[in-house]
């Protein structure tokens, strides 16, 4: 689930008040979507999971320099970007693994950042949609559900399930271009 626009203010909002239950829903609605930012900028899921904790803390936080000006996940993904920074750096300085160990013929580390630069930017785009875009997108495409997989998940006939798909993939294309600002 991703909340509206309106919907991230008023948690933000709700945040600045010290509203308990804020607390639970930003976790709730961002945590997974977080976890999976950061997971394709590190490629360890504990450290991934350290990500996600730091950046919810670090939010809360800040909250009071929340303004609204973009989308709540997108300024949750800023901050998970730089905790996600601070990792790759810790790592290197200790020379621990960012992924699986270089051999012969495997991408250089840079090419291997880039990577991870693009599936981070994937995955902020694909939370950043109404959320049967992103079920559709995501039975179909991570998990190889077939269009009629598909239409049955989302209890919807194999031409809308189409439709929905075709529809889903502009928009996603369309944030990937913009580098998701909607």
């Amino acid at each position: 689930m991703r909340l509206s626009i309106s919907a991230g203010t008023e948690l933000a909002n709700r945040l600045k008040r010290g509203d308990p239950r804020a607390w639970e829903e930003l976790c709730r609605v961002y945590g997974e979507a977080l976890f999976l930012y950061a997971y394709h900028r590190i490629g360890d899921a504990a450290a991934a999971d350290d990500v996600r904790q730091e950046t919810l803390l670090a939010a809360v936080e800040g909250i009071a320099s929340y303004r609204g000006a973009v989308p709540l996940f997108a300024w949750l993904c800023g901050i998970a970007r730089h905790k996600a920074a601070d990792e790759l750096r810790r790592r290197n300085r200790e020379n621990l693994p960012v992924e699986a160990a270089r051999h012969d013929g495997d991408p250089r580390p840079d090419e291997l950042l880039e990577r991870a630069e693009a599936r981070a930017a994937v995955v902020e785009a694909l939370w950043s949609l109404p959320e049967d875009y992103r079920r559709a997108l995501v039975a179909r495409y991570v998990e190889g559900e077939s269009v009629e997989g598909v239409a049955a998940r989302l209890n919807r006939s194999y031409k809308a399930a189409e439709s929905l798909l075709t529809r889903a993939r502009e928009v996603l294309l369309r944030r990937l271009k913009e580098g998701g600002q909607h």
